[in-house]
């Protein structure tokens, strides 16, 4: 197994729940973090938080991963330099597919597959230069069925499962290992407000994906899980 400390990370989505529990994870590896999402105030926080409690290198990007421009910026800015990337960045859309506007459609599209592909094309290629690297794309359990509800996501899904396999097998003998982490129902913000008839207080915990998370990209000789799914023991 490889030691993660001084390992570049950068986790896209950083300040929700998933992305919160990542970064305090490698921060507490001793990884270098960069850290993107859209509210450079709670970026700002963060890392300052992470600097003074594992005392690492932390420093963060504001972008929305929708536009090219912004993706460029962090391509020309970061490729090179980061050792594990996690597309952890995601819009959730809770309707039916007949209820989903154009608008809704394409903006789910751009985040939770362009941006990925983009960002794992890119730092997938200069990974393979140094021959090493990790690619880690934060999936759902909708990905391996379909949904009456939340069409649009379920679709985005489904499409960053095929991406994950690509890439895999793309990198598969080059040093780069691609993961899809597929979690069920998890304890964030983002999923209390959109899931009414569920109980909240069976989700997976963010702190808990974390850590299987680092544990399984540790792996660096033959063993490899590229698919994982990650469910809760009840559901209800």
């Amino acid at each position: 197994m490889i030691k993660l400390k001084n390992k570049m990370v950068f986790i896209t989505g950083a300040t929700g729940g998933i992305g919160t529990s990542l970064s305090s994870e490698f921060a507490g590896h001793g990884c270098s973090l960069l850290l993107s999402g859209r509210n450079s105030t709670k970026l700002k926080n963060m890392c300052d938080k992470l600097i003074e409690e594992y005392n690492i290198q932390a420093e963060y990007i504001v972008a929305d991963l929708s536009k090219q421009s912004d993706l460029d910026r962090i391509i020309a800015q970061y490729s090179k330099k980061v050792d594990v990337l996690i597309n952890n960045a995601g819009i959730f859309s809770n309707n039916k597919g007949s209820e989903t506007t154009n608008v809704e459609f394409d903006d789910c599209i751009a985040v939770n597959v362009r941006a990925p592909f983009i960002l794992s094309r890119e730092f997938g290629i200069q990974m393979k230069k140094k021959g090493f690297g990790r690619i880690v794309n934060i999936g759902s359990s909708l990905a391996y069925y379909g949904s009456g509800k939340s069409t649009a996501y379920c679709i985005t899904k489904h499409a960053l499962l095929g991406l994950s396999r690509s890439f895999f097998q793309e990198f598969r003998n080059t040093g780069v290992r691609v993961y899809n982490v597929s979690p069920g129902s998890t304890h964030t913000s983002m999923v209390k407000e959109e899931v009414q008839k569920q109980n909240y207080k069976t989700f997976l915990k963010p702190d808990e994906i974390a850590q299987y998370i680092s544990y399984i990209i540790s792996y660096n000789n033959e063993l490899i899980t590229e698919e994982i799914r990650l469910n809760r023991i009840i559901i209800g």
